[in-house]
């Protein structure tokens, strides 16, 4: 019924094989699930058309009392989560406290999108992105957002890791002068390792940043 709807809590899609049109069904009904605060849609092929379809109804006020939103594993890409990032800037996720979106097929223009939508999201505890070709520009933004509006005070766990970053560059500086000027005040864990095809070790992470970690008591891996 529909007042059983309007209760729910948690929602489980997971492994479903909603693919697009699941998603586009789902979000025309969205708006009963008012008081929904855990959904998980990952593993379910979701594409482009699906998640901007989702992002309207998101940006729409449909699930207003969402605190945790599971989407890994689907293959939306950039248009999907520049559809996400402008729900997010719409002011009606704002009590997301954990956001997993790894392989979702994201690249630095959708990384970016995202990083635009992080100041919307002011109770964010954790995120999940690894698995994503993020590249050092989806990754220096994050930072430099962060840098520049002072958001993500309550996060304490960031998994970016499987990035496809390589090498010590500007992002990894950035990261480790934000968390030793207290930038990210509540991380206490971040998720950064990589390997090249045929590694036995992970990518070398650059030392101030290590050493960064190891001076705010967070665990780097």
């Amino acid at each position: 019924s529909t007042g059983t709807l309007t209760s729910l809590k948690h929602l489980n899609l997971c492994a479903n094989e909603l693919f697009d049109d699941g998603l586009v069904a789902f979000s025309h009904h969205s708006g009963a699930l008012s008081s929904l605060e855990i959904l998980d849609i990952s593993n379910n092929s979701i594409g482009p058309r699906g998640m901007v379809s989702f992002s309207l109804y998101l940006s729409e006020g449909s699930l207003p009392q969402l605190v945790d939103l599971r989407m890994c594993n689907n293959k939306f890409g950039n248009e999907g989560m520049i559809a996400f990032g402008r729900a997010v800037r719409s002011g009606y996720l704002c009590n997301l406290t954990k956001l997993s979106a790894s392989n979702v097929n994201m690249q630095s223009s959708g990384m970016f999108a995202l990083n635009m939508s992080l100041p919307h999201m002011p109770v964010l505890e954790g995120m999940t992105l690894c698995f994503n070709d993020l590249e050092e520009y989806g990754l220096r933004t994050f930072v430099e957002v962060v840098f520049n509006t002072g958001c993500l005070a309550k996060l304490n766990y960031l998994d970016v890791s499987h990035h496809g970053i390589r090498g010590a560059n500007t992002a990894f500086m950035l990261l480790s002068e934000a968390i030793s000027h207290d930038f990210l005040p509540s991380l206490r864990y971040i998720g950064l390792t990589d390997y090249d095809e045929g590694d036995e070790e992970p990518i070398f992470i650059v030392k101030p940043l290590t050493e960064a970690c190891l001076n705010r008591d967070i665990t780097i891996e």
